[in-house]
């Protein structure tokens, strides 16, 4: 099969390495992402994406992933072959699923693969070489920067997530492999850098770091910041293969990192640009405005798909640097990622809000665990301490606005109580947070009687905090008695005291409901000080008049 573009681009340089068992639908058409799909993956498959199947055996997750990949309109999926019978199976399988099925010979390293197909994505052949590297970008860049040092390089940006990485079809460690699948450094050799004081380097020069020793018996890397003055841009790693690196090696990575700066510094711009972009259209549709699904399709949420909305703020009432705010958005993006959510994150005024697509199998505390996890770790990562609040879930982008409505109706009344909920754990609180939002701003919504309860109290101190305690112990006198510190016939005495200074009447239960909630509205320092001398001054005596 021949085509100028898409899938059959990819099955034009792959050549005899691959074979098609189900044609692709559309072999010339545009591939939209490289999705590297492995087991346990809980990522979303979107439309046009070729999923490369990374260590799938199993015959019915391989079909479960071929059934995804036809709904959500993929390209194609890419696979070991498993020759024989359970070849035609699988080739079955996803002619019913309506996706193209590429086998992999078994010879084929799967970062070959990740490359070629990363060109096809940016319509690129394979076989370009030499001439001018264009301004910005990477993967030319790190091909060039490869052939400068003498072996394969590696780019990655300022948190070691990896950018960009030259072609190289030799043999290749296991640390190299991995970082260009997970497209950012592994964990051990983050850990291993940090022991050995290379990342400290590595931030603070422009020193060449030569490491040996590395995890999994890696090959010898030779490792150079990029920097613009004191900014760090990213990282550039050299590996060691088949044959030693020159000796010129470490003089030309560092030259090569001088020259690599203004196509970071292009890059950094093109993705400020995006972020940009992707802020406005993650507003619009928390606002509702504007054609939100395509807005989603260009966000790559599913339009379709099952939603919330989450939304944290800072516990402090202190206003926070730009720089600060982006750390505790970048963390709330990460956390997601690391948990394999698609989600969309900006921040509107005070509040970092997320739009997170449930994972199909996710049981209903999911997502609290998610917010959780995110405000645990955020001391920790951005300095501040942050507390959060989860919507309902929606079925669609359109119902978006109205459960970022539910995600600040949390937000407000969590305050007090601090971590993270769920709208549905607190709805008692939210409607009475708006019914006293509403007398707050309606100034005739009031009873003049406990005005003069007020002013009475401005004098004596008692006569408030005891209706208070009535009303919130509903109405009953010894566990009000017992909370003021009061023997039950003073409170009864005041309660009369109550009656006769304002006409109202605490047993009725109209009374009772418009007094406590127009009481939620009055500052409760005068009743908590004057709570705490009757504590000082013991329980009145039955017959003793309350002073």
């Amino acid at each position: 099969m021949a085509a100028s573009g898409g899938v059959g681009l990819l099955i034009e340089e792959l050549g005899e390495q691959v074979r098609v068992a189900a044609p692709p639908p559309d072999p010339g058409g545009r591939v939209s992402t490289v999705l590297a799909w492995e087991p346990g993956a809980a990522g979303r498959l979107v439309p046009g994406a070729l999923v490369l199947g990374i260590n799938l055996t199993g015959e019915a997750g391989i079909r479960e992933l071929l059934a995804r990949a036809g709904e959500a309109g993929c390209a194609a999926v890419l696979l070991r072959d498993p020759g024989g019978d359970a070849a035609a199976y699988l080739a079955e399988a996803a002619q019913d699923a309506q996706v193209g099925l590429l086998l992999l010979g078994p010879a084929v390293p799967w970062t070959l693969v990740l490359r070629l197909a990363d060109d096809v994505v940016r319509g690129r052949s394979g076989d370009a070489e030499g001439g001018e590297v264009p301004l910005g970008d990477l993967f030319a860049l790190a091909d060039a920067i490869a052939a400068m040092v003498g072996g394969p390089a590696t780019l990655e940006d300022a948190d070691f997530r990896v950018l960009a990485y030259s072609r190289f079809v030799g043999h290749m460690d296991p640390g190299r492999a991995r970082a260009i699948l997970g497209r950012r450094m592994p964990a051990e050799w983050a850990e291993y850098l940090q022991r050995i004081g290379a990342l400290e380097r590595l931030r603070t020069t422009g020193e060449v770091v030569e490491v040996t020793g590395g995890p999994h018996n890696a090959n010898r890397r030779l490792i150079v910041s990029v920097r613009d003055g004191t900014q760090v841009l990213g990282v550039i790693w050299i590996a060691e293969v088949d044959r030693p690196l020159p000796d010129t090696a470490a003089d030309a990575l560092r030259q090569a990192a001088e020259l690599a700066v203004p196509h970071y510094r292009q890059h950094l711009e093109m993705l400020t640009a995006r972020r940009r972009r992707r802020h406005e259209l993650v507003r619009a549709i928390l606002d509702g405005q504007g054609p939100v699904r395509r807005y989603a399709d260009e966000l790559d949420l599913p339009r379709g798909g099952r939603l919330a909305v989450l939304a944290f703020t800072v516990a402090t009432p202190a206003d926070l640097p730009a720089g600060t705010w982006e750390r505790i958005a970048d963390h709330v993006a990460l956390t997601a990622e690391a948990w394999r959510w698609t989600a969309v994150v900006t921040r509107i005024g005070r509040t970092v809000f997320v739009i997170a697509h449930l994972p199909r199998a996710s049981d209903p505390e999911a997502v609290v665990r998610l917010g959780r996890d995110i405000v645990a770790h955020a001391p920790a990562v951005t300095g501040q301490r942050l507390y959060g609040a989860a919507s309902t879930p929606c079925t669609g982008v359109q119902s978006v606005a109205a459960r970022r409505a539910e995600a600040e109706l949390a937000l407000a009344v969590c305050g007090d109580r601090g971590g993270f909920v769920r709208f549905d754990e607190v709805r008692a609180q939210v409607i009475l947070h708006e019914v006293t939002a509403l007398l707050r701003d309606r100034a005739e919504l009031r009873l003049p009687a406990l005005e003069r309860l007020h002013a009475e109290d401005e004098r004596r101190g008692t006569l408030v905090p005891t209706l208070r305690a009535y009303l919130e112990c509903g109405g009953n006198v010894a566990e009000a008695a017992a909370r003021l510190g009061v023997h039950p016939t003073t409170l009864r005495y005041r309660l009369d005291r109550i009656r006769s200074l304002t006409g109202l009447e605490p047993d009725d239960p109209d009374t009772r409901l418009a007094c406590a909630l127009l009481l939620r509205l009055a500052p409760e320092g005068a009743s908590h000080a004057r709570t705490a001398a009757d504590r000082r001054g013991g329980p009145v005596s039955a017959g003793r008049r309350s002073p």
